[in-house]
């Protein structure tokens, strides 16, 4: 049935049958982004023997400050309208005057800082480029309560096909830029034109299908305490964000736009499949999750499956980058790219504990603890920061090293810190997270021995030979256990490998 404006704010429609819905979301976000990842993948070796390695550098240092400001177009505001249990339509509407307000103003802000971010960079053509950016956020501003309150209701695959349709109509205009403009100046606006026509598709296109339309803004609705939760967020977004892209600010200005680009490029690479699991696990687990608070042992339950569900995804796809970590750095970049290879092992390390950090910010977000994570944001930040002015004058492979060591460091202090007060026990990450492990290690085991036996084969061929050992190995390990067989049935793959309900 089509949703009405009242949906999104009745709580006994919010509430009904919800743990159906949340699986529902899942599986639609997860099948959207896997989609969106294969087509995001196969662009990116098109891109990359397209483009140099310095239009990859010249655009990554002015998304340095376009992501930044794109965080204040937020304003954590988009997870207060999820996270509320009793969102009225006054307070939507009047944090849809708020967001609209904040992406105009901050569009005009950007574009007048095109010439003080090319004054930095000593990169005249970044002028153009950063005000050419500065559009995306009017765009994203005016219909971010739409999107946030289609996610509140669930409606995820309607915020998947949208998302899709637009991913794919962006990313053959990227193309055909970069083709027909191969080897000119020009080329690197292949990078620019794709989320500005991402983002202005999607927004045309949510107005049409979301039925919520704001009215005039009001006082003394509530607002506040939504503004106020969104604030926090934003102020840990905004270092957490400093501190992730403090390292390619450094490597642009220190060593320029090449280096920067095959950092960038090895960065993103490594990340992308990640991040394409992870993303949508937490746009259907927190308002699951939120929903929870006051029954403990439920949340408890609830976040050990959407950890299950998450290491059962993320761990398998890191240990087989690992093995493979050569081969897919010269297979999706190319040939000219093998100075990225060794920044991506070096990060490697970083990024498989990062898994354990996703599902802290479920906590974090659903449980209202964000003052805790904003402080636990600033003491991490200094330390990475401190990390970062050490390691850039001897190289971004010495930058990947220290980023690496630092972040392996600081992740079990961070686990238990955002765990303590809730029903969620550091027992029950570890529980989470072994079986998928041992599986994957034993998987890799077998898959080393594929590799060494295929060292003839070209890099494509290594891989194509490795992922159907990997992914025999991994799920017959799973398949093993009564455990394992449980998982694979709450994953919804009873069907596939022939399990019988439990």
């Amino acid at each position: 049935m089509p949703a009405n404006s009242e949906d999104y704010f009745s709580p006994e429609s919010l509430d009904k049958d919800l743990k159906k819905k949340t699986v529902v979301a899942g599986y639609a976000l997860v099948v959207f982004r896997a989609i969106g990842l294969i087509l995001s993948l196969a662009s990116i070796p098109i891109l990359a023997r397209l483009l140099s390695k310095g239009d990859f550098g010249l655009v990554a240092m002015a998304s340095v400050f376009s992501g930044f400001a794109s965080m204040f177009v937020d304003a954590g505001l988009s997870k207060a309208t999820v996270q509320s249990k009793d969102l009225t339509p006054e307070q939507a509407t009047n944090l849809f005057w708020f967001t609209t307000a904040l992406g105009t103003l901050i569009s005009v802000c950007f574009a007048l800082l095109a010439w003080p971010i090319s004054w930095f960079y000593g990169e005249p053509r970044l002028f153009a480029i950063v005000c050419v950016m500065s559009l995306s956020y009017f765009g994203v501003g005016v219909t971010m309560q739409h999107r946030s309150l289609m996610r509140r209701r669930m409606q995820m695959w309607t915020l998947g096909v949208v998302g899709l349709g637009s991913q794919i109509v962006a990313i053959l205009l990227s193309l055909g830029w970069a083709y027909w403009k191969q080897g000119s100046p020009d080329a690197c606006w292949a990078l620019v034109i794709k989320p500005i026509v991402a983002v202005y598709l999607s927004s045309v296109i949510f107005w049409f299908l979301c039925p919520w339309r704001p009215g005039f803004p009001k006082r003394g609705v509530g607002t506040m305490k939504l503004t106020s939760f969104g604030a926090v967020i934003t102020g840990s977004n905004t270092i957490m964000y400093f501190i992730t892209q403090a390292d390619f600010l450094l490597v642009g200005w220190y060593w320029g736009d090449e280096l920067l680009g095959v950092y960038e490029r090895a960065y993103r690479l490594l990340l992308a499949p990640i991040r394409a699991i992870s993303s949508p696990l937490g746009s259907a687990t927190v308002p699951a999750l939120s929903r929870l608070t006051d029954k403990p042992q439920l949340y408890r339950e609830a976040f050990v499956k959407a950890s299950r569900a998450s290491a059962t995804a993320q761990v398998p796809v890191i240990s087989f980058i690992a093995i493979y970590a050569e081969e897919t750095v010269l297979c999706m970049l190319g040939p000219n790219w093998q100075e990225a290879v060794p920044v991506f092992i070096y990060l490697l390390p970083a990024v498989f504990l990062n898994v354990f950090g996703v599902t802290c910010e479920w906590v974090y977000h659903s449980w209202g603890h964000v003052s805790r994570q904003f402080k636990w944001v600033v003491f991490s930040g200094t330390c990475f920061l401190a990390t970062y002015a050490a390691t850039v004058s001897f190289g971004i492979e010495a930058l990947a090293i220290g980023y690496s060591i630092i972040f392996c460091l600081l992740r079990v202090p961070a686990i238990f810190i955002c765990f303590h007060g809730t029903p969620v026990r550091f027992g029950d990450l570890v529980r989470s997270y072994r079986l998928p492990a041992l599986s994957a290690a034993v998987a890799s085991v077998g898959t080393l021995f594929a590799s060494a036996s295929t060292t003839a084969l070209n890099d494509f061929a290594r891989i194509g030979v490795g992922v159907p050992v990997f992914g025999c190995v991994y799920f017959a390990t799973l398949l093993v256990s009564p455990t394992g067989r449980e998982l694979l049935r709450d994953l919804g793959l009873a069907r596939v490998f022939r399990l019988k309900r439990s």
